[in-house]
């Protein structure tokens, strides 16, 4: 069950043009190997090792990969204008140093390999470590010790850099917020990961222990269930996919509260020529620019063709004819808007309602007629929305303007 929601949430993060990043991929890669991890076990145990003795052993050069995919993922994401430097491919050295260890076992005769294997007693998550090193366990035991505490130093200074950045720089506090969550549980994750990892290849090296216990037994649930919730996290709530947003100021609804559609788009279009856009290629694809961008394109056509008016006026079809992704818009309006489509859908109406109860060839309408005009299918709806939208019924508001 794990691994295949591992892969699936995998190939959503990588197939769905929503999401599509540079740090996004190697949230993938890193969700697949875990989600590997956890299956592994059962295939060794039911002879795969025996059937294919020359792949014994191949799964440590990825144990070895998860520190490097969780350094490339914090320092992509935290930074959009991050750009590949030569000291990244330090943290690839002991990926390739592995996968020249497993060259050299895996060119062995056949015969050989296989006793090799079937003489091990196979025991959950560490039995390929020993296949693999066998006497060299005490260094391989090091190197991971080391490594780990690398990648956990490296990323935790990452960070807390992000961390302590200003609020301000950022174009919505709130999802700024998030994905400061969101790290801080991921890195939580990776911490009890590594910590798992050494205990399991402790018992192993220090104290010979290769049958374990209910300790042993129980870590592999507890990465399952951890892993799990990490999976369920971002299904849920796939704002975490569009990384953080990186505008030098931030806008709220109540910025817009007081403008009109038409000074909203001119506003906008102001905003977006002033900012400062970052250099090189963009790494998200919900980008400054591109929620900018959507903003005008939304305010501009909701002023011309007032598509709240229509009776199947649904997200699907306002996403459809204005071509942006669901998943974007729906970012839009939990962090800019700040509302439900509903509440959007019977606000866009009501602020129609009341510039149309504004002109004095209007005044003969009926509320009734009014609230059609605008969308409402009945009286009483329309009533009920306007008073939670204004705070009035819409007779005293007609009053008021006249």
């Amino acid at each position: 069950m794990v691994f295949t929601l591992g892969v699936v949430v995998s190939l959503f993060i990588l197939c769905a043009k929503s999401y599509t990043s540079r740090a996004n991929k190697f949230l993938a890669y890193f969700i697949l190997i875990m989600s590997w991890f956890q299956i592994q076990p059962i295939l060794y145990t039911a002879g795969l090792h025996l059937a294919h003795p020359s792949i014994y052993g191949f799964d440590i050069a990825f144990v070895l990969l998860l520190p490097a995919m969780v350094i490339f993922y914090f320092k992509i994401v935290t930074d959009e204008k991050y750009t590949w430097q030569k000291t990244d491919l330090f943290y690839l050295i002991p990926t390739v140093f592995q996968f020249i260890n497993w060259c050299n076992y895996a060119i062995k005769d056949e015969k050989l390999k296989y006793e090799f294997v079937r003489n091990i007693a196979i025991s959950r998550d560490y039995a390929s470590t020993k296949a693999i090193l066998s006497n060299n366990i005490g260094v391989y035991f090091a190197v991971l010790i080391v490594w780990l505490a690398i990648s956990l130093w490296v990323t935790y200074r990452i960070l807390g850099k992000f961390l302590s950045e200003n609020l301000n720089k950022h174009w919505d506090r709130e999802h700024y917020q998030t994905m400061q969550l969101w790290l801080k549980g991921f890195y939580a994750l990776y911490l009890v990961m590594s910590l798992t990892f050494v205990f399991n290849y402790s018992r192993q090296v220090i104290f010979q222990d290769y049958h374990g216990g209910f300790i042993l037994t129980a870590l592999p649930w507890i990465r399952n269930v951890l892993l799990v919730i990490f999976m369920i996290r971002i299904i849920l709530f796939p704002e975490v996919l569009f990384g953080v947003p990186t505008y030098k100021y931030i806008k709220t609804h109540s910025d817009l509260d007081n403008r009109t559609l038409e000074d909203n788009h001119q506003f906008i279009i102001k905003e977006n020529i002033d900012s400062e856009k970052p250099s090189g290629v963009n790494n998200l694809e919900l980008s400054d620019a591109l929620v900018a961008e959507y903003l005008n394109l939304i305010f501009k056509y909701v002023n011309e063709k007032h598509p709240q008016c229509l009776d199947d006026f649904s997200i699907e079809s306002f996403c459809r004819s204005l071509n942006i992704p669901k998943s974007h818009f729906h970012y839009l309006l939990k962090y800019h808007f700040k509302e439900t489509f509903v509440e959007y859908r019977s606000r866009l109406r009501i602020e129609l309602a009341c510039q149309t109860m504004q002109l004095p060839e209007n005044k003969i309408l009926t509320l009734e007629a009014i609230g059609q005009m605008v969308g409402f299918t009945s009286r009483y709806t329309f009533i009920r929305a306007f008073k939670k939208v204004k705070g009035i019924p819409p007779s005293e508001f007609i009053a008021n303007v006249q």
